[in-house]
């Protein structure tokens, strides 16, 4: 890449690094949403009636772990209507199952949730099927039914199975629920409910954790919402302050690689995002949850899958939108179609990328030419240049001087055919390619747990051994070696240095974006040796 190029975006990388770290997370403190009530409880700051027992725990008020936290303590006033149920009943706790040749939902007919839903052709690190119930918190399931602030998690249902059809029913004192669900030939399921007022549904707590990453490229859950023609965002930092409009035409919790998705018949009446934390040790966790009241009759549909971009593009209500294509996300989304389509013949993610990153740089090989030429006129301009800015350094900061100095410049730059803005052009073009590729690598599922060769396992995690941002670093410190170097002794030298802050920025990277860069980087390098030998043969 042409120097401009890297310190625009090493510069960009650090200062979102940078503003994270010591701004947001020092400054933007967690704010509780209007009319809630926010604590963070610890089991030994526990007394009177906040003290966790076995009985909590087992009601589903709180998870099973001991120091589990639960936020977002309501306080509201308890619907008539649920007084009429409890959890005495002669009626024995099983489970059903509810599967195609992708899903497998495992429903329990106590409070009729799915206690998990396994996606059948993705796995998990430890080789089984990847569960996207989150196991470390033990309640707030998915398909769970709140009414105020009561859960009917601990009422045992009436379960009925007709083919992929599920019925949970639940009655006393003459009044009945009921719960349908149905699921289809791919990851969706229908659903309603009948005999409840006021009642809302829940999407789950979070996604499986074991998509906990140990770096900033973590896979962490939030909430996403689809309104006014975008996918808006709210991070766990942001929950308890942001309010969803009831108009979104779908909600969400997603993290980087799947999505629950809850989309109404008739559309939102109310919306309750939730953030629940815990802890492992001495590291705090946090997930997020999201609780939906329905207009009408209380119908729906769920996504419950990974976030291809196909198959959401083929359901329709703009789903495929959840796919983070970044900032240039039309520049991604064509770039994607470029990917997929190499990858078809090659049969390798990643090989299809070292392809991918070639036939890019032979795309943009005449304005990366323009612009090496550009530089290369310019660094032998750089004698006759000092010679005019030494002539006017007398005159200090006397604008009349400094104006018939610039005046002169330009006059040189006329005579030798150079234009000093030549080489920006290639910078502006690569900028918005590099991040919708960085986007594009970072969050297509097709990439997790796709091996390329040897040791490379996972292109979506950091390589184990460190060779691909070693090798990064070594073939980029070549390309600022072999590039025209022009401005002073410290900005050369702090040119060279720029290597190995982008090997320590990017060290945990994934090994996806590490090989495109190590690619475009070895392209460059041969690149920069034929125009540097045209350049000789041509003086």
């Amino acid at each position: 890449m042409e120097k401009r190029t890297v310190i625009a975006i090493v510069l960009a990388i650090v200062f979102i690094i940078a503003w994270q770290k010591f701004v947001v997370e020092k400054y933007m403190p967690k704010k509780p949403i209007q009319g809630k009530k926010v604590e963070q409880v610890e089991k030994k700051n526990l007394k009177n009636d906040n003290v966790i027992t076995d009985e909590k725990i087992s009601e589903g008020k709180l998870g099973s772990k001991e120091n589990l936290i639960k936020d977002n303590l309501k306080t509201e006033e308890k619907d008539s209507d649920s007084l009429f149920f409890d959890s005495n009943q002669s009626v024995e706790e099983r489970d059903f199952v509810l599967e195609n040749d992708l899903i497998k939902v495992v429903f329990t007919n106590k409070g009729g949730v799915a206690k998990s839903i396994i996606l059948k052709k993705y796995k998990e690190k430890s080789g089984q099927n990847y569960d996207l119930v989150n196991k470390t918190i033990d309640f707030d399931k998915p398909f769970a039914i709140y009414q105020g602030d009561n859960s009917l998690e601990k009422i045992i249902f009436h379960g009925e199975k007709d083919g992929n059809t599920l019925i949970f029913t639940y009655s006393k004192d003459g009044k009945t629920i009921k719960k349908v669900f149905k699921l289809n030939n791919d990851y969706t399921v229908d659903f309603s409910l009948e005999g409840l007022k006021n009642a809302y549904i829940s999407l789950g707590a979070g996604l499986n954790s074991s998509e906990k990453a140990k770096s900033r490229y973590s896979t962490e859950d939030e909430i996403a919402y689809y309104f006014d023609g975008d996918v808006e965002r709210i991070s766990k930092k942001k929950i308890k302050k942001e309010k969803i409009p009831v108009e979104a035409k779908w909600v969400a919790i997603e993290n980087r690689y799947f999505a629950k998705i809850l989309t109404p018949e008739k559309g939102f009446k109310d919306l309750k995002p939730e953030l629940y934390s815990y802890k492992e040790g001495d590291k705090t966790y946090s997930v997020c949850s999201l609780k939906a009241s329905l207009k009408g009759s209380f119908k729906g549909k769920f996504y419950l899958g990974p976030k291809e971009y196909e198959r959401l593009g083929a359901l329709g209500k703009s789903y495929k939108e959840l796919v983070n294509f970044g900032w240039f996300g039309a520049f991604g989304k064509w770039l994607f179609i470029l990917l997929k389509w190499i990858n078809k013949f090659v049969g390798n993610w990643g090989w299809s990328i070292v392809i991918f990153t070639i036939l890019v740089r032979i795309v943009l090989f005449p304005l990366n030419s323009a612009g090496l030429k550009s530089a290369q006129k310019m660094k032998d301009l750089q004698p006759k240049v000092k010679a005019i800015q030494e002539k006017y350094k007398k005159y200090g900061n006397d604008m009349t001087m400094k104006a018939k100095m610039n005046q002169e410049l330009q006059e040189l730059y006329k005579k030798e055919g150079v234009n000093p803005l030549g080489g920006c052009l290639p910078m502006l073009i690569q900028i918005p390619i590099f991040f919708a590729i960085y986007s594009l690598l970072l969050n297509i599922i097709d990439l997790r747990m796709a091996p390329w060769i040897g040791w490379i396992k996972d292109l979506s995690a950091h390589d184990p051994y460190f060779v691909l941002p070693i090798a990064m670093g070594v073939t980029q410190l070549i390309v600022q070696l072999l590039t025209p170097a022009t401005g002073d002794k410290n900005q050369q030298r702090m040119m060279l240095i720029m290597p190995i802050v982008i090997t320590f920025v990017l060290i945990y990277a994934p090994s996806g974006l590490l090989l495109y860069w190590t690619t475009n980087n070895i392209f460059q390098i041969f690149q920069q040796l034929i125009l540097n030998k045209q350049m000789k043969m041509a003086a």
